[in-house]
């Protein structure tokens, strides 16, 4: 190993034009210049080091690495999903008897997952979903038996009717929203997302509209370690 040293100079700010073997068995095949800085994409990436003349590195300090504004709207929406299939139950605001309709599909859905849900319908005091009649609840805050604060919330509604019906969830207790696409505008967003422990809306999901149950539906169950069965 050569190096240019300048005698006028402490070994701390020499420098170094050649590789430098890590003594931490990791590979380093970058050239270095003694004195600055390197952060390392293994193990060691933690901590910033620089390089010494004898063939050491010298741990400068803890550093952390920058977390760029979509890795931590994926980290954020990743969280929601496990807090809202974390609830022991899931109520379907817009659940319908209609077939072409999402509120009968997402309803649908949580069925053909085994999970236990419960569907809200002003306007029908049952609906009937996959050859069978469900009972309907007017609204959340008929969510008495087991209480609201066990429900997590899908929301298939227009956005004038979500405003509403979002204010009635937080009255009760509901802690975590899943606004399916075209139920809300920006300010309904930003009251569900203010308003609620979790709330899934807006872009992101794997389809191109947004996050919708019947297509992120089974990557949240997974996030949140939910077991389910396809019936």
């Amino acid at each position: 190993m050569s190096w240019n040293y300048d005698s006028k100079h402490t070994p701390s700010e020499c420098t170094c034009a050649v590789p430098l073997l890590l003594r931490a068995r990791e590979a380093w095949t970058d050239d270095v210049t003694h004195g600055t800085s390197v952060h390392l994409p293994t193990k060691l990436q933690h901590r910033t080091y620089r390089a010494h003349p004898f063939g050491d590195l010298i741990p400068l300090r803890h550093t952390s690495i920058p977390t760029t504004r979509g890795q931590q709207h994926d980290a954020d929406m990743e969280a929601a999903l496990k807090t809202f299939f974390s609830s022991p139950r899931f109520a379907v605001a817009g659940a319908s008897s209609d077939p072409s309709k999402f509120g009968h599909r997402v309803f649908a859905w949580y069925l053909q997952h085994s999970l236990p849900v419960t569907p809200l319908n002003p306007r029908s005091p049952t609906i009937s979903v996959l050859s069978r009649d469900h009972t309907t609840v007017p609204s959340p805050t008929a969510l008495s038996d087991p209480p609201a604060s066990d429900y997590s919330l899908s929301v298939i509604t227009p956005p004038a009717v979500t405003k509403q019906l979002l204010k009635e969830a937080k009255e009760a207790g509901v802690p975590a929203v899943w606004l399916q696409p075209g139920s809300f505008n920006d300010e309904i967003l930003q009251y569900a997302q203010a308003n609620f422990k979790a709330a899934i809306a807006g872009d992101g999901g794997v389809g191109g509209e947004g996050w919708c149950v019947l297509v992120d539906g089974e990557a949240g169950l997974k996030a949140a370690g939910r077991e389910w069965s396809r019936l």
